[in-house]
């Protein structure tokens, strides 16, 4: 166990162990390549510990690659003031801009995909670039839609055997096609199962990341039967398989099952089944899985994930009458506070405290 400090040296030994770790990562011949997405909505303890590591110049070989949505950072957002505060202190910052595909670009998604020379897709590529404006994810989703309305088909096999595909100017022209892709994305998933939109609305509420055991824990089913309910979400390129792993652990019913864990292809994806749960029903939605977590949980297992648990059960706080479920809700947000103050966050140890005060009156 570590000493007690105050705020602003447990912040200050948290980034030096850091440091030393780097730089015993990055010795010799070694170079470490860390890849950071979705930095526009990095906390504040994560920009300061990269503004620390990326000026310490006892760190040689270490390469981040941080991606963030240009149109969501402004001036006096918090990602661009640390990385002005890296460029003061002596860091090395390259910022490469990324923008929609173009016509080329996108001649050559299409030539790969419907296995086309470049003049063949022409016409279709500028086509799609119009109705998506050369956003990737956007496009992809798009010619899934065309090709689940058989506007791109495969066509019947030419004597060479080579798989051939054919398309509709004219009619996916005239298509009506949604500017926003989340909406294209609830299309998508309306045309699915209803246990699967159901299995899919839960684990939005999860995160972008989910695993199994606790998606069916909250849908009060069985690790197989969520994972056939899944599948076809699976299929659908939706969600995406992320790990499996043995598990051999006597006290839990669910030994020896695999643990199989999940991801959200894209957040856009996650937003699009979180939409899904109507506005005034998200609250209850959060506060049903925060009551489930705590009641099937064992209790190391509710310490190691205090905030998921705390997170879901604020979120739908102001449905809670039960005076002793609210005071239970309070001390379950000063262990988190305690956890993240532990973290040197303290911005969010702060906001779980004061989550605490207001629980109580």
């Amino acid at each position: 166990a570590v000493a007690e400090l105050g705020p602003a040296e447990a912040t200050n030994r948290f980034h030096r162990a850091i440091g030393q770790l780097l730089r015993a990562l990055c010795a010799r011949d070694n170079v470490v390549v860390l890849f950071l997405d979705d930095l526009q909505w990095a906390d504040s303890a994560t920009l300061s510990l990269l503004r620390v590591v990326l000026t310490d110049e006892g760190i040689s070989r270490l390469f981040v690659i941080g991606a963030y949505r240009d149109n969501e950072v402004d001036a006096m957002h918090p990602l661009t003031l640390a990385l002005r505060a890296i460029r003061e202190g002596g860091g090395t910052v390259t910022n490469l801009a990324l923008g929609p595909l173009g016509l080329a670009d996108m001649g050559k998604l299409l030539g790969d995909t419907l296995q086309a020379d470049a003049a063949q897709v022409t016409a279709l590529a500028r086509l799609v670039v119009q109705k998506t404006q050369g956003n990737p994810l956007f496009a992809r989703q798009f010619l899934l839609a065309l090709h689940h309305d058989g506007l791109v088909k495969q066509a019947p096999p030419s004597p060479e055997d080579r798989v051939r595909w054919t398309w509709s100017l004219d009619a996916i022209r005239s298509t009506h096609t949604t500017d926003n892709v989340v909406d294209l994305l609830l299309g998508k998933l309306r045309r699915l199962a209803p246990e699967t939109q159901d299995a899919l609305r839960l684990a939005a509420c999860i995160g972008n990341r989910f695993d199994i055991h606790t998606l069916a824990m909250i849908q009060k089913s069985t690790p197989e039967e969520t994972f056939a309910v899944l599948h076809q979400a699976v299929e659908e390129g939706l969600i995406w398989h992320m790990s499996e792993l043995a598990v051999s652990d006597a006290e839990d019913v669910l030994s020896p099952l695999l643990v199989k864990e999940f991801g959200f292809q894209h957040d856009r994806v996650q937003q699009a089944a979180y939409a899904l749960i109507e506005e005034d029903q998200k609250k209850s939605v959060h506060l049903t899985i925060g009551r489930r977590l705590l009641a099937t949980l064992r209790p190391e297992a509710i310490k190691e994930r205090a905030f998921e648990v705390v997170d879901h059960l604020n979120l739908g706080r102001t449905l809670i009458e039960d005076p002793d479920e609210r005071s239970a809700l309070a001390k379950l947000n000063l262990d988190a506070a305690h956890k993240a103050s532990d973290a040197t966050a303290y911005s969010a140890a702060l906001a779980y405290v004061t989550l605490a005060q207001s629980l109580l009156g």
